[in-house]
């Protein structure tokens, strides 16, 4: 079924204004599920020592990476 491109601009409270909408709106989250408890969070510090290592980790593989570029433009500056 083919729907207007307008359908989909149409404002929250289309239904009451007898306008169709594309979609019903529903809550992010049902008031059951935001009370359900959940998996126990990791350490405030084991997080943030794992962040800074991840951090310092793609900072050497990019240094190095830009090292070995300007280390093949060297060598194929002496070769030609």
């Amino acid at each position: 079924m083919i729907h207007p491109v307008l359908m989909f601009l149409a404002p929250d409270n289309a239904a009451t204004q007898g306008l169709t909408q594309a979609t019903l709106r529903t809550p992010p989250a049902y008031p059951s599920q935001a009370t359900a408890p959940g998996p126990v969070a990791a350490p405030l510090q084991l997080k943030s020592v794992k962040f800074i290592a991840s951090v310092l980790g793609n900072a050497a593989g990019f240094a190095s990476f830009i090292a070995g570029c300007w280390l093949c433009l060297q060598l194929m500056g002496a070769f030609l």
